[in-house]
């Protein structure tokens, strides 16, 4: 196999001294910049709306089912996704209250505000 299809994957050391690739580490949120930050927050909006989404368009079509046993199930799953959609949207807003408060934190620190 020739060498110009091998993907090199970044690896750096985690909390645990174990080798890990970049994208299973998990991020320090303190060592992000602002910009990335808000990348980040826009990211999970883009996945929850998605979600959403899949739920809403389930929710409009469930009467079609053919049998009432899946109209049943469907139903109990979508009650499932709209509380846990709320739940997010609650761990979402503090997440959003934290961002804040460490950005202001930033600002009393000295740090640059990008």
């Amino acid at each position: 196999m020739s060498d110009d299809k091998v993907v090199d994957i970044p690896f750096r050391v985690n909390s645990d001294r174990v080798n890990a690739p970049d994208f299973i580490t998990r991020v320090n949120i303190a060592e992000l910049t602002d910009d990335q930050l808000d990348d980040m927050l826009t990211r999970i909006r883009q996945r929850r709306l998605m979600n959403y989404v899949v739920y809403k368009a389930t929710e409009e079509q469930k009467d079609q089912s053919r049998s009432e046993k899946a109209k049943v199930a469907l139903e109990k799953k979508c009650d499932m996704i709209i509380k846990q959609l709320v739940s997010l949207d609650k761990g979402f807003e503090k997440l959003e209250k934290y961002i804040n408060e460490l950005r202001g934190l930033r600002i009393q620190a000295g740090m640059s505000v990008i």
